[in-house]
């Protein structure tokens, strides 16, 4: 089991691109769509519930491994070439975020890389950014 933020459970259960490319997996971190307070969650087991189930009643906590397992070679159509360039482009978008984040998150620095895996995906794909002061996404300047 692990520790989540109510803060990184708030951002995952609306950020509606994530929780829309999850295909659920043995031992993913899990919160009900209702709970945003801080604490540990559950892990997934499939065997105990279906995947519609967990897709309709669940938020999906992803860590960073594996936003960039799973979501990283989904972006890229499985080129790895393509992938490269996501990987280098998620290294710039850590040094740019990490001292913003590490401020909001620092009573929970295991959240910091997950939190970091959420926003990039958001704002490179969605693309929209997280507003730490209302708490919700809003578009980028660009749309």
């Amino acid at each position: 089991m692990e520790e989540f933020s109510g803060l990184f459970k708030k951002m995952c259960k609306t950020a509606e691109l994530i929780q829309r490319k999850w295909e659920p997996e043995e031992w993913d971190s899990y919160c009900e769509k209702g709970d945003c307070d801080d604490g540990f969650v559950k892990d997934v087991h499939l065997n105990m519930i279906s995947k519609e189930d967990l897709k309709k009643n669940y938020i999906w906590l992803p860590k960073h491994y594996e936003i960039r397992e799973r979501l990283f070679p989904m972006f890229a159509g499985g080129a790895v070439k393509i992938i490269e360039s996501i990987e280098k482009q998620f290294s710039e978008f850590i040094k740019d975020n990490i001292e913003q984040v590490q401020s909001h998150f620092s009573e929970k620095p295991d959240n910091i890389m997950n939190v970091l895996a959420v926003l990039f995906v958001m704002e490179c794909r969605s693309p929209k950014v997280w507003n730490f002061d209302t708490e919700e996404w809003t578009k980028t300047q660009n749309n």
